[in-house]
């Protein structure tokens, strides 16, 4: 169907085996040579990419899923447990979709995982043991350790267990919730506080032991790997990037001086041509791997 997003073409869901769907929107020859899955953070939605897809598209042979994960804009959070929803639930019915989309394809086709922000999580997780995907690019991506902006972690834990224990804790959570991510993080507003609330229950149930063994699986079967990440990182820190270079090994990797948290927006242009690059030069078809 016609897709209301400002640069996808088309959008769709597919449906998991609990029976909820994942939203997603795509844009570019389904037959292209190279697409590119677009994972967001969280909060986030597949519009985090509107930047940066254009700049792709631009490129031949170029194809763009961006999907909204469970808990955000048309995916609803029951897709990976709803109020029981944890980090891995989430990973879990992100990588079923992305199973379900990649049969929907030509076998030609050469898949790339691409994650921003917490979105590299769900990445790296899911590219270690996927056979569908020939490579997964990270965006300043969260790592292998909890960011300053989630410290204290047991105040994040303290108000997950809130917001799950019974529907009064939730509704006064939830509002409490909101405006600290509002007003102490600096999120907008126009954030629904429901989205909010899975955004911290998803920070309280990281599991980076996990992504670490992720990072290193994803080396230790050579599959081709991108990182990307600016030193103005208002969220992560330039040691934090680097731990996971030293586990991943990236294939390529660029170091942006600026470019703030967002710069799959503010390095829009200089990301996709590179994405592009590394793509082209390393693709396989997943009947390959």
């Amino acid at each position: 169907m016609a897709s209301s997003s400002s640069f996808a073409s088309e959008e769709g869901h597919v449906v998991l085996r609990n029976g909820h769907a994942v939203h997603y929107v795509t844009a570019g020859p389904s037959d292209a040579a190279t697409t590119f899955i677009l994972l967001h953070g969280s909060p986030g939605t597949h519009q985090d990419y509107r930047y940066i897809s254009p700049m792709l598209l631009r490129h031949p042979n170029v194809n763009i899923l961006a999907i909204d994960a469970p808990g955000n804009m048309f995916t609803s959070a029951d897709a990976a447990g709803g109020w029981a929803l944890t980090n891995d639930s989430v990973v879990d019915a992100v990588r079923e979709a992305i199973d379900l989309l990649v049969k929907t394809r030509p076998s030609h086709v050469g898949f790339f995982v691409v994650g921003h922000s917490m979105g590299g999580q769900v990445a790296m997780q899911v590219a270690a043991t996927s056979t569908n995907l020939a490579g997964v690019a990270l965006l300043n991506s969260l790592g292998f350790e909890v960011p300053p902006t989630q410290r204290p972690f047991w105040f994040l834990q303290l108000t997950r267990w809130l917001l799950v224990f019974s529907a009064v804790t939730r509704y006064v959570m939830s509002i409490l919730n909101r405006l600290i991510l509002i007003h102490v993080l600096g999120f907008p507003q126009s954030i629904p506080r429901a989205m909010f609330a899975y955004t911290t229950m998803r920070w309280a149930t990281q599991n980076f032991d996990l992504v670490q063994a992720s990072a290193a699986a994803i080396h230790d079967k050579a599959m081709p790997s991108f990182l990307a990440y600016a030193k103005n990182d208002r969220l992560l820190s330039e040691r934090m990037h680097e731990d996971v270079c030293a586990v991943l090994h990236p294939t390529v990797k660029l170091v942006f001086g600026t470019g703030g948290h967002n710069i799959q927006k503010t390095r829009a242009d200089e990301l996709a041509n590179a994405l592009v690059d590394w793509a082209t030069t390393n693709k396989a078809t997943r009947s390959h791997l």
